[in-house]
């Protein structure tokens, strides 16, 4: 029941099912869940009725997807004194995540207590995310870019090039075996966590970057043949389910040759 009333389009006939005949047949506690559930997937979609199917649901125990939901509604809505006591609800993990500090201050700013907002707005402040930089200009400071870092400088670029994964991939370039040295580089780089400056310099003084764009134009390219060549493959059967002149034969297609891209390699190993 919860993917039908999940996935059912119109969320007024929904909750007109559950007020009606559909009510009898639950428990109080299972039509609370439910109504929970229209309420987050009414706030979802911005219906205006969504803060009033989150009452209903009474003292069901929202979890934190519908928790956040509910703050989404008491927002559009402007009613601070829910979001603030929605957020209050919230699992600790939740409550201090970034967003939901932010607009709990928000809300206590709202409720008039300057000193708590003061104080949640500081646990974020100076962050360079977005709700560490609303903070910031909440506070009164302006947010301003790091500075540049230095420029690199040759001893750095020459000591990534000691890098042992780097090392081989070069001395591969240089031997001419250019996709050995594209899979060692790959290989390597798939987890760098040095300063990527350093490695843009070393492929662009080494020319082996020009290799790895092309590797990777090359792999898209060759995906994209394949995926088209699979359309072409469907669209005849399309055709013949569906009728050419249907909107469904395109989109059947689509996803046909798309779910065959995504099995091929699966079938291709198996073989």
């Amino acid at each position: 029941f919860l993917n039908l009333f999940q996935y059912i389009t119109f969320r007024a006939a929904a909750a007109g099912l559950l007020e009606g005949r559909l009510a009898k047949g639950f428990a109080h506690q299972d039509r609370t869940l439910l109504w929970a559930r229209i309420g987050m997937e009414g706030s979802r979609r911005h219906a205006d009725e969504a803060l009033e199917w989150f009452a209903r649901a009474g003292s069901h125990a929202l979890g934190d997807e519908e928790a956040a939901w509910k703050v989404r509604a008491a927002l559009r809505a402007g009613d601070w004194t829910l979001v603030r006591d929605t957020v209050d609800a919230m699992s600790p993990e939740a409550r201090h995540a970034r967003t939901w500090t932010y607009w709990y201050g928000r809300a206590l700013a709202a409720l008039g207590n300057a000193e708590g907002a003061r104080a949640h707005w500081l646990r974020i402040a100076g962050e360079p995310r977005f709700y560490g930089l609303l903070a910031t200009e909440a506070l009164g400071d302006v947010a301003v870019l790091p500075p540049l870092a230095p420029p690199a400088t040759d001893a750095q670029v020459e000591a990534e090039s000691r890098v042992p994964g780097l090392a081989r991939a070069l001395e591969l370039y240089r031997l001419g075996l250019r996709s050995e040295a594209v899979r060692e580089w790959l290989f390597t780089v798939r987890a760098y966590t040095d300063d990527a400056r350093l490695l843009a310099l070393l492929a662009q003084r080494s020319s082996i970057g020009q290799s790895t764009r092309r590797t990777a134009r090359s792999r898209r390219m060759t995906f994209a043949c394949a995926t088209w060549r699979r359309f072409a493959r469907f669209l005849p059967r399309a055709r013949e389910r569906r009728g050419s002149t249907r909107p469904g034969c395109l989109a059947w297609c689509v996803r046909r040759a798309a779910s065959s891209s995504m099995h091929a390699p699966a079938r291709a190993r198996g073989a």
